[in-house]
C-alpha cells in the first residue's frame, strides 16, 4: 500500500522564521564530507500504482499501463504483497502479480516492485495486521529471493518495504535495526537470484520524529549503525508536501528537500556517495487544491528534481483516482479520474517528458554562475521575494539585484528560513541580509552563528566583539543580546542601550 500519511506542510514555518529573526541562532557544525560531483543520469519519469491494481479487472490493468506509457513515463512501480503472494509458508499465488507485471512489460515499461506486507504466519506476534513487521527478517529475505528468481528478466528493481519509518506501515513501531536485518537478507537473496537486479532501500516517509514515527534521516542513521552499508544500490523517499513544490518547500526546516539533503550528507559520510536517492512517490490530491494547482505542483516538482545531481528516478503517485467523487484525499491522487479521463497534470507531464525533462532556465543560470569551491548542488533552485537561491555542499549561492552572492552554510540556514537574500558579501565574520530595519548574521566557529537585527544592530560597534547569544528576553522584559565585551539591551521606552564590560 502506498501512503501519503507522513507529510510536512508549512506548519511551524512562521514560528520558526520569527524565532530565527529574534534569536538568529544556528550552532556551527563540522562540515560534512563532500563527494566528487555525480554525473546526472538519464532522467526517468515513472508512475507508482499502489496495491489496488493487483485486484483490478484485466482491462483496467492494461488500460492503466497504456496510460503510463502514453503519458511519457518509462517505468512503473507496483506492489507485491507478501501476505497474498505467500499466504501459507511455501504456498504461493502469483496470479495477481504475474498479471500486472506482464501487462507492464507488454506496454514496454520497466518494472519496479515494492515487497511489502507480512502474512500472519510470518508476522510479529502472528499478527494479522498487514503492516506488522516480520518476526524473522530472514524469512522476508527468503521471500524476496523467491520473487527475484520468478521475475528475473521481467523486473529490474526491488524496493525493500514501504515507509518503514512509521508505525502505519511498520507495526508496532519503526525499528531501523529490524528493517536493516530485512534489507541485508533481501539484498543477499535478490542479488543471488538475479545479479542484474537493483535493490532500493528505504521508501522512507516524510515525517518528524514523534510517537510512532521517525525522521527519515534519524532512521537512516539507525540503518547505518545496524550495518546497512553495502546492502543497497539506492535509497528511496516519499517526498509529499501537498501544498508547495519541492523547491519552494526547501525554504523551511524538515521539508522534504531538507530531509533529502540531510540523508545525502549521511550517505556521503558512510561511503555511499555514489548511491542515488530516488523519489518513488510524489503527488498531490485534487481535494485540497484545484486540478490546475495539482498539475503545477507535480509538474514543477518533477522538473525541479532534475536539478539534484544525486537524484534518481521520479515516480508520480498515482495513475488513476480510486473515486473521483470522494471527499477523501486518498481517493483523489490520480492524474486520471476514475473513468480514465485525463486531468490537466497528465498532459502537462507528458509534454515535459516529450521535451526530455529539461532543466529549468534558472537552474542553468545557477550552474553557469556557481563558483567551483561551492561543491555539489544539494537541492533545486528556490525562489525568494528578492531573488533566488540554491544550497551547495559548501554554502549557498544567490541571484540578487546586486548580482551573484554567496553565503557560508550557517549563514545561509538563517537566510533561507527567513526568506532573505544577502545584501552584500560575507566578510570579517558577518553578512548583511536584505531586510527593512537591518539584519546582520555573525558567524564564527568560536561563538556560533547569530542574527542581530533592528535597533540593537544600530547600536553595535566592533569594540563589543561578536555576539555570543541570540536575542532573548531578560527577566525585566528587556530584549538583550550578549557580546564578547558587553551587551545591548532594548526596551520601548529607552530604546537600545549599550552596556560595556568593565
Amino acid at each position: 500500500m502506498a501512503s501519503r500519511s507522513y507529510h510536512v506542510n508549512r506548519r511551524g514555518f512562521l514560528v520558526l522564521a520569527a524565532a530565527a529573526v529574534a534569536a538568529g541562532c544556528t550552532r556551527d557544525r563540522s562540515a560534512p564530507p563532500v563527494p566528487e560531483e555525480l554525473q546526472a543520469p538519464p532522467r526517468v519519469l515513472g508512475y507508482s500504482t499502489g496495491s489496488s491494481i493487483l485486484w483490478a479487472e484485466d482491462a483496467d490493468v492494461s488500460r492503466t499501463m497504456a496510460a503510463v506509457r502514453d503519458g511519457g513515463a518509462t517505468s512503473v512501480r507496483i506492489d507485491i504483497s507478501w501476505r497474498f503472494a505467500e499466504p501459507a509458508r511455501g504456498q504461493y499465488d502469483w496470479r495477481p502479480s504475474d498479471r500486472v507485471v506482464d501487462a507492464a512489460r507488454a506496454a514496454g515499461l520497466d518494472v519496479v516492485v515494492t515487497l511489502t506486507t507480512t502474512p500472519a504466519w510470518a508476522a510479529i506476534g502472528f499478527s494479522d495486521l498487514a503492516a506488522a513487521a516480520p518476526r524473522n527478517p530472514q524469512e522476508y529475505g527468503v521471500f524476496a529471493g523467491v520473487v527475484a528468481d520468478r521475475y528475473r528478466g521481467r523486473v529490474s528493481t526491488y524496493e525493500i518495504w514501504n515507509e518503514p519509518n512509521g508505525r502505519l506501515f511498520f507495526w508496532p513501531n519503526p525499528d531501523p535495526a529490524r528493517y536493516t536485518a530485512m534489507l541485508r537478507s533481501a539484498f543477499t537473496a535478490v542479488t543471488a537470484s538475479d545479479p542484474d537486479a537493483v535493490v532500493v532501500a528505504g521508501a522512507l516517509g516524510n515525517t518528524d520524529t514523534t510517537d510512532g514515527r521517525m525522521d527519515s534521516n534519524d532512521f537512516l542513521l539507525g540503518m547505518y549503525d545496524a550495518g546497512a552499508a553495502g546492502s543497497f544500490h539506492a535509497l528511496s523517499y516519499h517526498a509529499y508536501d501537498y501544498g508547495t513544490t519541492l523547491a519552494d518547500a526547501g525554504l523551511y526546516p524538515n521539508s522534504a528537500v531538507q530531509q533529502i539533503i540531510r540523508m545525502r550528507q549521511t550517505m556521503v559520510a558512510h561511503g555511499d556517495a555514489a548511491a542515488r536517492i530516488w523519489i518513488t512517490e510524489y503527488g498531490a490530491p485534487d481535494t485540497g487544491v484545484d486540478a490546475d494547482t495539482q498539475a503545477r505542483l507535480i509538474v514543477e516538482s518533477a522538473q525541479q528534481w532534475g536539478e539534484v545531481p544525486y537524484g534518481g528516478p521520479f515516480y508520480v503517485y498515482t495513475v488513476r483516482d480510486g473515486d473521483s467523487l470522494s471527499p477523501d484525499p486518498e481517493a483523489r491522487f490520480g492524474v486520471l479520474d476514475d473513468a480514465f479521463v485525463p486531468k490537466p497534470v497528465y498532459g502537462q507531464l507528458a509534454a515535459l517528458a516529450a521535451a526530455g525533462l529539461p532543466q529549468r532556465d534558472i537552474a542553468n543560470r545557477f550552474d553557469a554562475a556557481a563558483p567551483t569551491d561551492l561543491g555539489e548542488p544539494w537541492g533545486p533552485v528556490f525562489a525568494l521575494p528578492a531573488g533566488s537561491g540554491r544550497q551547495y555542499a559548501h554554502g549557498s549561492l544567490y541571484s540578487t539585484a546586486s548580482g551573484w552572492l554567496t553565503s557560508p552554510p550557517a549563514v545561509a540556514d538563517i537566510a533561507r528560513t527567513t526568506g532573505l537574500v544577502p545584501a552584500g558579501p560575507f566578510h570579517d565574520g558577518y553578512q548583511d541580509l536584505l531586510a527593512d530595519g537591518g539584519f546582520r548574521v555573525f558567524s564564527d566557529p568560536r561563538f556560533g552563528t547569530w542574527a542581530v537585527v533592528g535597533a540593537i544592530l544600530d547600536q553595535w560597534r566592533p569594540e563589543l566583539g561578536f555576539p555570543v547569544t541570540g536575542e532573548y528576553e531578560a527577566p525585566d522584559g528587556q530584549r538583550v543580546v550578549d557580546f564578547e565585551s558587553g551587551r545591548i539591551l532594548w526596551n520601548p521606552t529607552d530604546g537600545a542601550v549599550v552596556v560595556r564590560d568593565r
